[in-house]
């Protein structure tokens, strides 16, 4: 097939970028102080799937007032007929999306008010559950960093191209010892206009334990996601970033225990990797402290009785990907974590069903204390439940006793006097432990009251 020229490429993409206007170009004009409006905005849910999986978009929508919607998902054949819906005020809606190809990806278009959006990927026979928030369009390079390649796996990078020119992509991957991996097939690989595909990493790396992808847009804009299925039918899915940070936050899932952290390293220059787990009722442990080689990817073993956080630290500046997994075996979780703290999050529900026993945490990194307010946003809207939470100085601790259990499947309202970092962190006991974590969505300023 012949390509068309770049420049003609960039001058589509131009006016295609206007079907979902979530990004901003060049310095704002000098004038008074404007409360946003978020008129219209995106969201971008590479959640993976396969056959006998089941996928659902989670829309939370915080403000006072409805939010309209339009949901379309994507894959290698044409996509679907776009469903639209209505997020009520002060609650949730979940939309149950196709997701039968393991690259199966869906865009959420929002008019007329900000609303947060998570995905929600579940294995045949419910043998595994992944949830992990959707991504705001951007352009240049994403990081997608996991857990590696090991036997009785298989693992896929999701790249989705919801927009109506082609996207060029090329794809790096990085692991502990070899040297980056280029590959023919996935240098200037054409993602076609409302597309999305699954890229299977084992085929090109195989047997690591640790794996970065380095995704770089070199036309187009793309959104770019993990998912990793293993034995047994357990699975994993996370979000990619385009931000790598000398700062990360990760949660460590509840009654999970054991788990390993990731980091990934796309610079060429070796870091220093400060590790410190912060528990619930705990002082912080102290620091553990590891060199990693540039252009690498690392898994390191994390080990916690209850709920706790583990936060990553660059020494001397530099950026990584951090990646956080849990509950190796039956089922597994996985999450991107984030980069820094706000003061209001919207954090997906980490339970599925009635077997769920949903979680969320709330890591105060700051140096005073901390008022949190919660509130539950239930399907249908209206008034949900609330608590509060009153978090030290470098304090971490869960939502209430019974706080959750009044809706388990409800997404939470996190609003702090100070930045906070929030996540959701569950379990089922459905025949076998399952787990699921996710990081918050932070709410940007001016979205809610």
């Amino acid at each position: 097939m012949r390509r068309p020229g770049i420049a003609a490429l960039l001058l589509a993409g131009v006016v295609a970028a206007g079907v979902v206007a979530a990004d901003r170009i060049g310095p704002a004009p000098a004038g008074p102080a404007l409360r946003p409006t978020f008129a219209s905005g995106a969201w971008l849910c590479p959640h993976g799937g396969g056959e006998g999986s089941s996928a659902a978009i989670v829309l939370a929508n915080p403000g006072d007032r409805d939010v309209d919607a339009r949901l379309t998902t994507f894959g290698a054949r044409r996509p679907s007929a776009p469903a639209a819906v209505t997020v009520p005020a002060g609650g949730q809606l979940v939309q149950e999306v196709p997701s039968s190809e393991r690259g199966s990806s869906t865009l959420v278009e929002t008019f007329g008010g900000w609303i947060a959006a998570a995905w929600r990927l579940a294995g045949a026979d419910g043998a595994g559950v992944g949830i992990e928030p959707c991504v705001a369009p951007s352009p240049g390079v994403w990081y997608a960093a996991d857990v590696g390649t090991p036997q009785g796996t298989q693992a896929f990078l999701v790249v989705m191209n919801p927009f109506a020119t082609v996207a060029v992509v090329d794809v790096v991957l990085f692991s502990a010892d070899r040297a980056p991996v280029r590959d023919a097939e996935w240098t200037d690989l054409e993602i076609p206009p409302r597309r999305s595909v699954a890229l299977a990493v084992g085929r090109k790396l195989l047997g690591e334990p640790a794996i970065l992808a380095q995704v770089n847009a070199q036309v187009g804009r793309v959104g770019v996601g993990s998912l990793v299925v293993s034995r047994g039918g357990g699975l994993r899915s996370a979000a990619g970033t385009t931000s790598p940070s000398s700062t990360w936050y990760l949660p460590l899932a509840r009654g999970a225990g054991a788990g390993e952290l990731v980091v990934g390293v796309p610079g060429s220059e070796a870091r220093s990797v400060t590790t410190t787990l912060v528990a619930a009722g705990a002082p912080a442990s102290s620091p553990t402290q590891a060199e990693q080689a540039g252009t690498s990817a690392a898994a390191y073993p994390l080990q916690a009785a209850g709920p706790s956080a583990v936060v990553v630290r660059i020494a001397g500046g530099g950026g990584v990907v951090a990646l956080r997994a849990a509950g190796r075996g039956a089922d597994d979780a996985a999450t991107a974590g984030t980069s820094g703290p706000a003061a209001d999050w919207v954090v997906p529900p980490t339970a599925a069903g009635a077997a769920g026993l949903p979680g969320l945490v709330v890591l105060n990194p700051g140096t005073i204390e901390v008022r949190v307010r919660l509130r539950l946003l239930p399907s249908g809207g209206g008034d949900g439940h609330e608590a509060v939470l009153r978090l030290p100085a470098g304090g971490l601790a869960e939502a209430p006793e019974g706080f959750l259990e009044q809706d388990p499947t409800a997404s939470v309202l996190v609003r702090a006097d100070a930045p906070v970092v929030a996540f959701g962190a569950g379990r089922s006991t459905l025949g076998a432990e399952r787990y699921a974590i996710a990081i918050g969505i932070p709410v940007p300023i001016g979205a809610i009251e």
